[in-house]
Protein backbone atom coordinates (compact mmCIF):
# COMPACT_ATOMS: atom_id res chain seq x y z
CA UNK A 1 0.00 0.00 0.00
CA UNK A 2 1.56 3.70 -0.70
CA UNK A 3 0.89 4.62 3.54
CA UNK A 4 4.22 3.58 4.38
CA UNK A 5 5.59 5.15 1.11
CA UNK A 6 4.35 8.23 1.93
CA UNK A 7 5.05 8.66 5.89
CA UNK A 8 8.74 7.28 4.49
CA UNK A 9 8.61 10.39 2.27
CA UNK A 10 6.59 12.87 4.32
CA UNK A 11 9.51 12.56 7.34
CA UNK A 12 12.24 12.72 4.91
CA UNK A 13 10.76 15.74 3.85
CA UNK A 14 10.46 17.46 6.92
CA UNK A 15 14.49 17.70 6.99
CA UNK A 16 14.06 19.68 3.69
CA UNK A 17 13.57 23.57 3.42
CA UNK A 18 9.60 24.73 3.94
CA UNK A 19 9.45 25.99 0.36
CA UNK A 20 11.06 23.20 -1.06
CA UNK A 21 8.41 21.33 1.33
CA UNK A 22 5.23 23.10 -0.04
CA UNK A 23 6.38 22.24 -3.31
CA UNK A 24 6.95 18.71 -3.10
CA UNK A 25 3.59 18.17 -0.57
CA UNK A 26 1.84 19.86 -3.29
CA UNK A 27 3.05 17.51 -5.65
CA UNK A 28 2.90 14.51 -3.41
CA UNK A 29 -1.41 15.36 -2.84
CA UNK A 30 -1.51 15.64 -6.90
CA UNK A 31 0.62 11.80 -6.96
CA UNK A 32 -2.35 10.64 -4.08
CA UNK A 33 -5.26 12.21 -6.57
CA UNK A 34 -3.86 10.74 -9.36
CA UNK A 35 -3.05 7.37 -7.56
CA UNK A 36 -6.63 7.32 -6.51
CA UNK A 37 -7.49 8.29 -9.38
CA UNK A 38 -5.99 5.29 -10.73
CA UNK A 39 -7.37 3.01 -8.65
CA UNK A 40 -10.76 3.36 -9.49
CA UNK A 41 -9.76 2.52 -13.27
CA UNK A 42 -7.56 0.03 -11.80
CA UNK A 43 -10.70 -1.73 -10.33
CA UNK A 44 -12.63 -0.89 -13.71
CA UNK A 45 -10.11 -2.55 -16.13
CA UNK A 46 -10.05 -5.59 -12.97
CA UNK A 47 -13.47 -6.22 -13.86
CA UNK A 48 -12.94 -6.01 -17.19
CA UNK A 49 -9.94 -8.20 -17.45
CA UNK A 50 -12.17 -11.49 -15.34
CA UNK A 51 -14.28 -10.53 -18.00
CA UNK A 52 -11.90 -10.80 -20.67
CA UNK A 53 -10.17 -13.95 -19.30
CA UNK A 54 -13.65 -15.83 -19.04
CA UNK A 55 -13.49 -15.02 -23.07
CA UNK A 56 -9.58 -15.46 -23.09
CA UNK A 57 -10.46 -19.35 -21.45
CA UNK A 58 -13.06 -20.34 -24.55
CA UNK A 59 -10.30 -18.43 -26.84
CA UNK A 60 -7.80 -20.44 -25.30
CA UNK A 61 -11.04 -23.44 -25.46
CA UNK A 62 -10.83 -22.99 -29.27
CA UNK A 63 -7.09 -22.47 -29.74
CA UNK A 64 -6.44 -25.05 -28.15
CA UNK A 65 -8.34 -26.76 -30.67
CA UNK A 66 -6.91 -25.17 -33.09
CA UNK A 67 -3.61 -26.66 -32.04
CA UNK A 68 -5.03 -30.07 -31.63
CA UNK A 69 -6.17 -29.63 -35.83
CA UNK A 70 -2.87 -28.15 -36.27
CA UNK A 71 -1.09 -31.01 -34.81
CA UNK A 72 -2.74 -33.70 -36.94
CA UNK A 73 -2.65 -32.46 -40.42
CA UNK A 74 -1.43 -35.78 -41.71
CA UNK A 75 -4.81 -36.94 -40.64
CA UNK A 76 -6.71 -34.23 -41.85
CA UNK A 77 -5.03 -33.84 -45.34
CA UNK A 78 -6.21 -37.77 -45.93
CA UNK A 79 -9.33 -36.92 -44.63
CA UNK A 80 -10.32 -34.07 -46.80
CA UNK A 81 -11.90 -35.84 -49.78
CA UNK A 82 -13.69 -37.78 -47.25
CA UNK A 83 -14.97 -34.84 -45.29
CA UNK A 84 -15.52 -32.79 -48.44
CA UNK A 85 -17.72 -36.41 -49.29
CA UNK A 86 -19.30 -36.35 -45.87
CA UNK A 87 -20.37 -32.38 -46.10
CA UNK A 88 -21.77 -33.26 -49.82
CA UNK A 89 -23.82 -36.05 -48.55
CA UNK A 90 -25.01 -33.76 -45.61
CA UNK A 91 -26.01 -30.99 -47.78
CA UNK A 92 -27.65 -33.51 -50.02
CA UNK A 93 -28.80 -35.29 -47.48
CA UNK A 94 -30.12 -31.84 -45.61
CA UNK A 95 -31.73 -30.58 -49.23
CA UNK A 96 -33.32 -33.83 -49.35
CA UNK A 97 -34.64 -33.66 -45.51
CA UNK A 98 -35.75 -29.69 -46.33
CA UNK A 99 -37.31 -31.22 -49.29
CA UNK A 100 -39.20 -34.06 -47.29
CA UNK A 101 -39.97 -31.73 -44.44
CA UNK A 102 -41.26 -29.09 -46.58
CA UNK A 103 -43.76 -31.91 -48.26
CA UNK A 104 -44.64 -33.15 -45.00
CA UNK A 105 -45.29 -29.55 -44.14
CA UNK A 106 -47.55 -29.01 -47.20
CA UNK A 107 -49.13 -32.19 -46.39
CA UNK A 108 -49.63 -32.22 -42.48
CA UNK A 109 -50.94 -28.67 -43.50
CA UNK A 110 -53.81 -30.38 -46.72
CA UNK A 111 -54.21 -33.03 -44.13
CA UNK A 112 -55.18 -30.17 -41.12
CA UNK A 113 -57.57 -28.49 -43.83
CA UNK A 114 -59.19 -31.77 -45.04
CA UNK A 115 -59.49 -32.52 -41.50
CA UNK A 116 -61.06 -29.22 -40.32
CA UNK A 117 -63.14 -29.62 -43.81
CA UNK A 118 -64.74 -33.07 -42.85
CA UNK A 119 -65.09 -31.79 -39.18
CA UNK A 120 -67.29 -28.85 -40.62
CA UNK A 121 -68.84 -31.34 -42.96
CA UNK A 122 -69.77 -33.55 -40.25
CA UNK A 123 -71.35 -31.11 -38.38
CA UNK A 124 -73.25 -30.13 -40.91
CA UNK A 125 -74.17 -33.26 -42.07
CA UNK A 126 -75.50 -34.08 -38.25
CA UNK A 127 -76.93 -31.32 -37.92
CA UNK A 128 -78.50 -32.07 -41.39
CA UNK A 129 -79.63 -35.58 -40.47
CA UNK A 130 -81.18 -34.29 -37.52
CA UNK A 131 -83.18 -31.75 -39.23
CA UNK A 132 -84.11 -34.44 -41.29
CA UNK A 133 -84.73 -37.00 -38.87
CA UNK A 134 -86.98 -34.31 -37.11
CA UNK A 135 -88.55 -33.61 -40.32
CA UNK A 136 -89.38 -37.51 -40.99
CA UNK A 137 -90.95 -38.00 -37.74
CA UNK A 138 -93.02 -35.01 -38.24
CA UNK A 139 -94.08 -36.41 -41.71
CA UNK A 140 -94.49 -39.39 -40.13
CA UNK A 141 -96.90 -37.71 -37.25
CA UNK A 142 -98.21 -35.99 -39.97
CA UNK A 143 -98.95 -39.40 -41.52
CA UNK A 144 -99.96 -41.08 -38.75
CA UNK A 145 -102.39 -37.96 -38.10
CA UNK A 146 -103.36 -38.70 -41.62
CA UNK A 147 -103.50 -42.42 -41.51
CA UNK A 148 -105.76 -41.47 -38.40
CA UNK A 149 -107.94 -38.85 -39.88
CA UNK A 150 -108.38 -41.77 -42.49
CA UNK A 151 -109.21 -44.50 -40.35
CA UNK A 152 -112.09 -41.79 -38.64
CA UNK A 153 -113.09 -40.92 -42.02
CA UNK A 154 -113.59 -44.77 -43.24
CA UNK A 155 -114.79 -45.34 -39.73
CA UNK A 156 -117.51 -42.51 -40.68
CA UNK A 157 -118.18 -43.66 -44.12
CA UNK A 158 -118.35 -47.39 -42.63
CA UNK A 159 -120.99 -46.13 -40.18
CA UNK A 160 -122.55 -43.75 -42.65
CA UNK A 161 -122.86 -47.18 -44.87
CA UNK A 162 -124.57 -48.39 -42.22
CA UNK A 163 -126.49 -45.58 -41.51
CA UNK A 164 -127.69 -45.51 -45.22
CA UNK A 165 -128.37 -49.63 -44.95
CA UNK A 166 -130.66 -49.04 -42.09
CA UNK A 167 -131.91 -46.10 -43.47
CA UNK A 168 -132.42 -48.16 -46.79
CA UNK A 169 -134.05 -50.79 -44.66
CA UNK A 170 -136.00 -48.76 -42.84
CA UNK A 171 -137.50 -47.24 -46.42
CA UNK A 172 -137.59 -50.69 -47.80
CA UNK A 173 -139.67 -51.78 -44.44
CA UNK A 174 -141.42 -48.42 -44.76
CA UNK A 175 -142.56 -49.13 -48.36
CA UNK A 176 -143.37 -52.79 -47.36
CA UNK A 177 -145.44 -51.06 -44.31
CA UNK A 178 -147.23 -49.18 -46.97
CA UNK A 179 -147.99 -52.34 -48.75
CA UNK A 180 -149.07 -54.13 -46.50
CA UNK A 181 -151.28 -50.62 -45.46
CA UNK A 182 -152.52 -51.38 -48.41
CA UNK A 183 -153.44 -54.32 -48.26
CA UNK A 184 -154.69 -54.16 -45.07
CA UNK A 185 -156.51 -51.11 -46.53
CA UNK A 186 -157.91 -53.50 -49.07
CA UNK A 187 -158.46 -56.19 -46.37
CA UNK A 188 -160.56 -53.66 -44.45
CA UNK A 189 -162.74 -52.94 -47.57
CA UNK A 190 -162.89 -56.46 -47.86
CA UNK A 191 -164.07 -57.06 -43.99
CA UNK A 192 -165.97 -54.10 -43.89
CA UNK A 193 -168.06 -55.95 -47.07
CA UNK A 194 -167.83 -59.01 -45.02
CA UNK A 195 -169.08 -56.73 -42.38
CA UNK A 196 -171.90 -55.77 -44.55
CA UNK A 197 -172.53 -59.52 -45.11
CA UNK A 198 -172.56 -60.00 -41.32
CA UNK A 199 -176.24 -58.50 -41.13
CA UNK A 200 -177.03 -61.34 -43.81
CA UNK A 201 -175.12 -63.70 -41.69
CA UNK A 202 -177.22 -62.73 -38.84
CA UNK A 203 -180.02 -63.21 -41.17
CA UNK A 204 -179.54 -66.43 -42.50
CA UNK A 205 -178.29 -67.63 -38.80
CA UNK A 206 -182.64 -66.50 -38.22
CA UNK A 207 -183.19 -68.18 -41.43
CA UNK A 208 -181.54 -71.37 -40.41
CA UNK A 209 -182.48 -70.91 -37.02
CA UNK A 210 -186.13 -71.04 -38.60
CA UNK A 211 -185.42 -73.77 -41.12
CA UNK A 212 -183.75 -75.88 -38.28
CA UNK A 213 -187.13 -75.45 -36.65
CA UNK A 214 -189.29 -76.02 -39.95
CA UNK A 215 -186.89 -79.09 -39.99
CA UNK A 216 -188.22 -80.15 -37.15
CA UNK A 217 -191.33 -79.54 -37.71
CA UNK A 218 -190.86 -81.48 -40.38
CA UNK A 219 -188.93 -84.43 -39.16
CA UNK A 220 -191.87 -83.92 -36.40
CA UNK A 221 -194.75 -84.29 -38.99
CA UNK A 222 -192.31 -86.88 -41.06
CA UNK A 223 -192.60 -88.81 -37.90
CA UNK A 224 -196.00 -88.44 -37.01
CA UNK A 225 -196.92 -89.58 -41.08
CA UNK A 226 -194.63 -92.44 -40.63
CA UNK A 227 -196.49 -93.20 -37.85
CA UNK A 228 -199.65 -92.83 -39.74
CA UNK A 229 -198.12 -94.87 -42.29
CA UNK A 230 -197.45 -96.98 -39.83
CA UNK A 231 -200.71 -96.92 -38.58
CA UNK A 232 -202.93 -96.62 -41.53
CA UNK A 233 -200.81 -97.62 -44.26
CA UNK A 234 -201.05 -94.13 -45.85
CA UNK A 235 -201.24 -93.90 -49.23
CA UNK A 236 -199.20 -93.08 -52.43
CA UNK A 237 -200.32 -89.23 -51.57
CA UNK A 238 -198.86 -89.45 -48.49
CA UNK A 239 -195.52 -90.88 -49.67
CA UNK A 240 -194.74 -88.53 -52.43
CA UNK A 241 -195.41 -85.61 -49.62
CA UNK A 242 -193.15 -87.73 -47.66
CA UNK A 243 -190.25 -87.69 -50.57
CA UNK A 244 -191.06 -83.86 -51.12
CA UNK A 245 -190.63 -83.49 -47.16
CA UNK A 246 -187.67 -85.22 -47.09
CA UNK A 247 -185.99 -83.55 -50.35
CA UNK A 248 -186.74 -80.12 -49.07
CA UNK A 249 -185.04 -81.43 -45.73
CA UNK A 250 -182.26 -82.46 -47.69
CA UNK A 251 -182.37 -78.69 -49.22
CA UNK A 252 -182.60 -77.47 -45.98
CA UNK A 253 -179.80 -79.19 -44.54
CA UNK A 254 -177.75 -78.68 -47.14
CA UNK A 255 -178.61 -74.94 -47.10
CA UNK A 256 -177.67 -74.87 -43.48
CA UNK A 257 -174.66 -76.30 -43.58
CA UNK A 258 -173.22 -74.13 -46.21
CA UNK A 259 -174.69 -71.07 -43.78
CA UNK A 260 -172.76 -72.99 -41.05
CA UNK A 261 -169.38 -72.56 -43.37
CA UNK A 262 -170.07 -69.22 -44.76
CA UNK A 263 -170.95 -68.24 -40.65
CA UNK A 264 -167.54 -69.79 -39.65
CA UNK A 265 -165.80 -68.34 -42.33
CA UNK A 266 -167.30 -65.14 -41.70
CA UNK A 267 -165.85 -65.35 -38.34
CA UNK A 268 -162.40 -66.14 -39.29
CA UNK A 269 -162.42 -62.79 -41.46
CA UNK A 270 -163.82 -60.83 -38.13
CA UNK A 271 -160.83 -62.24 -36.14
CA UNK A 272 -158.45 -61.77 -39.08
CA UNK A 273 -159.76 -58.62 -39.66
CA UNK A 274 -159.06 -57.81 -35.69
CA UNK A 275 -155.43 -58.87 -36.09
CA UNK A 276 -154.99 -56.58 -38.79
CA UNK A 277 -156.23 -53.85 -37.59
CA UNK A 278 -154.00 -54.18 -34.85
CA UNK A 279 -151.14 -54.96 -37.15
CA UNK A 280 -151.89 -52.05 -39.22
CA UNK A 281 -152.01 -49.53 -35.88
CA UNK A 282 -148.68 -51.23 -34.34
CA UNK A 283 -147.41 -50.33 -38.34
CA UNK A 284 -148.50 -46.64 -38.11
CA UNK A 285 -146.54 -46.42 -34.84
CA UNK A 286 -143.72 -47.89 -36.46
CA UNK A 287 -144.04 -45.64 -39.78
CA UNK A 288 -144.26 -42.94 -37.08
CA UNK A 289 -141.11 -43.70 -35.47
CA UNK A 290 -139.16 -44.57 -38.26
CA UNK A 291 -139.79 -41.36 -39.92
CA UNK A 292 -138.34 -39.66 -36.91
CA UNK A 293 -135.15 -41.77 -37.13
CA UNK A 294 -135.72 -40.95 -40.38
CA UNK A 295 -134.96 -36.99 -40.17
CA UNK A 296 -132.64 -37.58 -37.00
CA UNK A 297 -130.76 -39.79 -39.48
CA UNK A 298 -130.69 -36.99 -42.30
CA UNK A 299 -129.50 -34.75 -39.15
CA UNK A 300 -126.86 -37.27 -38.63
CA UNK A 301 -126.01 -37.47 -42.08
CA UNK A 302 -125.74 -33.39 -42.65
CA UNK A 303 -123.62 -33.41 -39.93
CA UNK A 304 -121.10 -36.49 -40.86
CA UNK A 305 -121.08 -34.45 -44.17
CA UNK A 306 -120.08 -31.58 -42.82
CA UNK A 307 -117.78 -32.99 -40.49
CA UNK A 308 -116.43 -34.92 -43.29
CA UNK A 309 -115.39 -31.48 -45.03
CA UNK A 310 -113.84 -30.67 -42.20
CA UNK A 311 -111.69 -33.08 -41.51
CA UNK A 312 -110.68 -33.30 -45.22
CA UNK A 313 -109.72 -29.34 -44.73
CA UNK A 314 -108.17 -29.77 -41.62
CA UNK A 315 -105.87 -32.92 -43.49
CA UNK A 316 -105.23 -30.69 -46.51
CA UNK A 317 -104.06 -27.44 -45.02
CA UNK A 318 -101.67 -29.74 -42.65
CA UNK A 319 -100.11 -31.45 -45.98
CA UNK A 320 -99.74 -27.91 -47.45
CA UNK A 321 -98.54 -26.76 -44.13
CA UNK A 322 -95.98 -29.74 -44.07
CA UNK A 323 -95.20 -29.19 -48.03
CA UNK A 324 -94.21 -25.05 -46.92
CA UNK A 325 -92.35 -26.75 -44.26
CA UNK A 326 -90.09 -28.76 -46.42
CA UNK A 327 -89.59 -26.20 -48.65
CA UNK A 328 -88.81 -23.78 -46.17
CA UNK A 329 -86.22 -26.73 -44.96
CA UNK A 330 -84.52 -27.41 -48.61
CA UNK A 331 -84.06 -24.01 -48.88
CA UNK A 332 -82.92 -23.61 -45.88
CA UNK A 333 -80.23 -26.58 -46.20
CA UNK A 334 -79.48 -24.75 -49.71
CA UNK A 335 -78.54 -21.07 -48.10
CA UNK A 336 -76.84 -23.44 -45.25
CA UNK A 337 -74.70 -25.43 -47.83
CA UNK A 338 -74.21 -21.56 -49.30
CA UNK A 339 -73.10 -20.60 -46.33
CA UNK A 340 -70.85 -23.33 -45.41
CA UNK A 341 -69.04 -22.64 -49.06
CA UNK A 342 -68.46 -18.98 -48.10
CA UNK A 343 -67.30 -20.26 -44.57
CA UNK A 344 -65.11 -22.58 -46.46
CA UNK A 345 -63.65 -19.77 -48.62
CA UNK A 346 -63.14 -17.27 -45.75
CA UNK A 347 -61.08 -20.21 -43.51
CA UNK A 348 -58.91 -21.12 -46.70
CA UNK A 349 -58.62 -17.11 -47.31
CA UNK A 350 -57.81 -16.57 -43.57
CA UNK A 351 -55.26 -19.55 -43.56
CA UNK A 352 -53.24 -18.87 -46.70
CA UNK A 353 -53.12 -15.07 -44.85
CA UNK A 354 -51.74 -16.98 -41.75
CA UNK A 355 -49.05 -19.02 -43.50
CA UNK A 356 -47.52 -16.17 -45.51
CA UNK A 357 -47.59 -14.19 -42.39
CA UNK A 358 -46.01 -17.22 -40.60
CA UNK A 359 -43.70 -17.56 -43.58
CA UNK A 360 -42.70 -13.72 -43.42
CA UNK A 361 -42.37 -14.55 -39.60
CA UNK A 362 -39.87 -17.40 -40.26
CA UNK A 363 -38.10 -15.04 -43.14
CA UNK A 364 -37.59 -12.66 -40.22
CA UNK A 365 -36.67 -14.69 -37.52
CA UNK A 366 -34.13 -16.63 -40.10
CA UNK A 367 -32.51 -12.84 -41.10
CA UNK A 368 -32.07 -12.20 -37.24
CA UNK A 369 -30.28 -15.17 -36.63
CA UNK A 370 -28.14 -14.70 -39.69
CA UNK A 371 -27.24 -10.93 -38.06
CA UNK A 372 -26.65 -12.81 -34.74
CA UNK A 373 -24.51 -14.96 -36.20
CA UNK A 374 -22.40 -12.26 -37.94
CA UNK A 375 -22.56 -10.03 -34.42
CA UNK A 376 -20.66 -13.03 -32.87
CA UNK A 377 -18.55 -13.44 -35.91
CA UNK A 378 -17.54 -9.57 -35.56
CA UNK A 379 -17.35 -9.79 -31.60
CA UNK A 380 -15.13 -12.65 -32.17
CA UNK A 381 -12.92 -10.76 -34.30
CA UNK A 382 -12.88 -7.74 -32.38
CA UNK A 383 -11.73 -9.83 -28.86
CA UNK A 384 -8.96 -11.07 -31.09
CA UNK A 385 -7.79 -7.76 -32.38
CA UNK A 386 -8.28 -6.56 -28.67
CA UNK A 387 -6.20 -9.56 -27.41
CA UNK A 388 -3.51 -8.74 -30.03
CA UNK A 389 -3.63 -4.93 -28.73
CA UNK A 390 -2.96 -6.14 -25.29
CA UNK A 391 -0.50 -8.29 -26.32
CA UNK A 392 1.33 -5.49 -28.04
CA UNK A 393 0.84 -3.00 -24.74
CA UNK A 394 2.12 -5.91 -22.83
CA UNK A 395 5.49 -6.38 -24.91
CA UNK A 396 5.77 -2.28 -24.33
CA UNK A 397 5.46 -2.89 -21.12
CA UNK A 398 8.81 -5.56 -21.16
CA UNK A 399 10.57 -2.62 -23.03
CA UNK A 400 9.82 0.32 -20.47
CA UNK A 401 11.12 -1.80 -17.58
CA UNK A 402 14.29 -2.91 -19.14
CA UNK A 403 14.22 0.90 -19.99
CA UNK A 404 13.84 1.67 -16.02
CA UNK A 405 16.07 -0.73 -14.97
CA UNK A 406 18.68 0.60 -16.79
CA UNK A 407 17.82 3.89 -15.54
CA UNK A 408 18.03 2.86 -11.76
CA UNK A 409 21.23 1.71 -12.43
CA UNK A 410 22.30 5.45 -13.33
CA UNK A 411 20.64 6.61 -10.30
CA UNK A 412 23.08 7.76 -7.61
CA UNK A 413 23.85 5.22 -4.57
CA UNK A 414 21.46 7.15 -1.88
CA UNK A 415 18.76 7.76 -4.31
CA UNK A 416 19.22 3.78 -5.52
CA UNK A 417 18.98 2.58 -1.75
CA UNK A 418 15.20 4.16 -1.38
CA UNK A 419 14.43 3.17 -4.75
CA UNK A 420 15.48 -0.62 -3.70
CA UNK A 421 12.83 -0.44 -1.10
CA UNK A 422 10.23 0.52 -3.68
CA UNK A 423 10.07 -3.05 -5.09
CA UNK A 424 9.01 -4.15 -1.08
CA UNK A 425 6.88 -1.04 -0.96
CA UNK A 426 4.89 -2.06 -3.77
CA UNK A 427 4.76 -5.44 -3.23
CA UNK A 428 2.33 -4.72 -0.41
CA UNK A 429 -0.19 -3.15 -3.36
CA UNK A 430 -2.68 -5.38 -4.26
CA UNK A 431 -1.96 -7.65 -6.53
CA UNK A 432 -4.24 -9.74 -9.17
CA UNK A 433 -4.26 -13.56 -9.16
CA UNK A 434 -4.54 -13.28 -12.78
CA UNK A 435 -1.33 -13.71 -15.10
CA UNK A 436 -2.73 -11.92 -17.97
CA UNK A 437 -3.91 -8.68 -15.54
CA UNK A 438 -0.19 -7.89 -16.17
CA UNK A 439 -0.76 -7.06 -19.73
CA UNK A 440 -3.82 -4.71 -18.74
CA UNK A 441 -2.29 -2.88 -15.67
CA UNK A 442 1.12 -2.00 -17.00
CA UNK A 443 0.31 1.60 -17.80
CA UNK A 444 -0.94 2.71 -14.25
CA UNK A 445 2.34 0.93 -12.05
CA UNK A 446 4.55 2.15 -15.00
CA UNK A 447 2.99 5.92 -13.91
CA UNK A 448 3.20 5.18 -10.79
CA UNK A 449 6.74 3.88 -10.39
CA UNK A 450 7.66 6.51 -12.57
CA UNK A 451 6.81 8.99 -10.48
CA UNK A 452 8.12 7.66 -7.56
CA UNK A 453 11.58 7.34 -9.78
CA UNK A 454 11.23 11.60 -10.32
CA UNK A 455 10.22 11.85 -6.82
CA UNK A 456 13.86 10.70 -5.00
CA UNK A 457 15.36 12.03 -7.88
CA UNK A 458 14.29 14.78 -6.82
CA UNK A 459 15.01 14.52 -2.96
CA UNK A 460 18.27 13.66 -4.12
CA UNK A 461 18.95 16.77 -5.98
CA UNK A 462 17.47 18.84 -3.16
CA UNK A 463 19.76 16.74 -0.68
CA UNK A 464 23.62 17.90 -3.25
CA UNK A 465 21.66 21.44 -3.47
CA UNK A 466 22.00 21.67 0.75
Amino acid sequence: RPGATYLYIIDFLHKADSISLLKIQNLLHGYERLIEHEKGRYTQLLGKVRKLENEKKGLQAVLEETRELKSMPGQIQPRKFTLKQEEEKRMSTEMLYEKNRELLRKKEDQYCKEMEEKQQFELTQRSLEMELRTLRNHLKQVEEERNETQRQLSQEQSTRALQEGILNNHLWRQKEIEEETKITAAKSSEVSSVLSRSSKITQLEIENARLEATTKQQTSRIEVLQKDLQDSASTDELSKKLDIESKKSTQLESTNRDLREQLSSMKILHKNHEKLEKSKWQLEEEVTNLKRQVETNMMDHSQIEQYKREIEERARQEIRQKLEEVNLFLQTQAASQETLEQIRTTNNASLRNQLEHRIRDLESELARIKNTQEDRVFQKQSTQTELERYKELYLEELKIRKSLASKLDSVPMGASLQVRKLPSVLSQLPQPDMEFSLSVLCLPRILAEFILLSLFSLVNLLVVVQ
